[in-house]
């Protein structure tokens, strides 16, 4: 085929372009080969280890429902190490700490719950977290403590009936501590929160009697 003079000018031109840039396109194209291998890479690691945690989660369900507190404590103790960042790791805190709870193994149904409190990467965790953990520190008759578990810097900020059992769980340390009035206004508080057809009501509604007898 024949090339007159300014398509052979072209044609040195592209060729003076490869030459100078030809490396760098082939590393560029390689790069973002990679990149996207890495994604789908990531993606599929991403999915999997979701899958396992939550196989991990199930275990712990069964066992805490059949009352296997060993299987419980190994099914914890593999997604905190395993899946920490996942949400299943905050699941497995709060499910856990029950399950040891009924178990009469407070010590570490309190290590559970305050693994929660740091750890956990979901904000509305902390909250339940920090009532559970309140209650069984007031059962140690560890009021400071228990204080502390529902203090705002620890538990971030909170609303509507998260905010009522809140209020609900500070009365019971303060009732327990002997400061009656103190108490009468958390759960007072706490009625105000609840809607009108909440189960906790009744209750709050009875130690907010007995209080004021």
């Amino acid at each position: 085929m024949a090339y007159n003079l300014q398509d052979q000018e072209q044609i040195d031109e592209l060729k003076a372009f490869w030459a100078n840039n030809g490396n760098r396109l082939m590393w560029l194209a390689v790069i973002a080969l990679a990149v996207f291998a890495g994604w789908r890479a990531w993606n599929w690691y991403h999915d999997s280890q979701a899958q396992d945690a939550a196989r991990e989660y199930a275990g712990l369900l069964s066992a805490a429902d059949s009352g296997k507190i060993e299987q419980v404590r190994e099914r914890y103790d593999a997604i905190q190490k395993g899946y920490g960042s996942s949400v299943y790791a905050g699941m497995a805190g709060l499910r856990a700490a029950e399950a040891f709870a009924k178990a009469n193994q407070p010590d570490a149904a309190v290590a559970a719950l305050e693994s929660v409190m740091k750890n956990s990467t979901e904000p509305g965790f902390k909250p339940i977290a920090g009532v559970r953990l309140a209650g069984l520190l007031l059962d140690q008759k560890k009021y400071d403590e228990a204080t502390k578990a529902i203090d705002s810097g620890n538990i971030g900020p909170v609303s509507g009936e998260m905010a009522a059992s809140v209020a609900d769980r500070r009365g019971d340390i303060l009732a327990a501590q002997g400061k009656a009035s103190d108490a009468k206004a958390a759960w007072e508080e706490a009625l105000k929160l609840l809607p009108r057809h909440n189960q906790l009501r009744s209750l709050v509604q009875y130690k907010l009697d007995a209080v004021t007898d």
